[in-house]
């Protein structure tokens, strides 16, 4: 009579075999492997996700939030400079009138700041 040990050594390694070709039976470090390798591939494409959309939205709404902030900067300047040259036209038509009312604020800081 042939030994029967052998046979069934023989049908454990074959259940082992078949164990590694199915994922529901895979070793606790083949699935751990396998999680780390989809976590990667998800973090791999959620990044292309980010820049495809930076490219897209964010950069161009940057730049437009820039071109709108650089053209009120440039209106704001116009503003303070026509302002300033109204300022000084005054000065020039009443130079005594200017002294007087500089003297006068300065002198009230001055209390003020006492």
């Amino acid at each position: 009579m042939p030994r029967q040990p052998l046979v069934r050594h023989s049908r454990c390694s074959d259940r082992l075999s078949e164990n590694r070709e199915h994922p529901a039976m895979a070793s606790p470090t083949d699935t751990l492997s396998d999680t780390a390798t989809d976590a990667r591939e998800q973090i791999r494409q959620l990044r292309s996700q980010v820049d495809q959309l930076m490219r897209e939205r964010v950069n161009p709404a940057i730049s437009d939030a820039a071109g709108r902030a650089q053209d009120i900067a440039r209106q704001a300047q116009d503003v303070v400079t026509d302002q300033a040259e109204a300022v000084s036209g005054r000065v020039r038509e009443m130079p005594l009138t200017s002294v007087l009312i500089a003297a006068g604020v300065g002198f009230i800081l001055g209390r003020l700041t006492r």
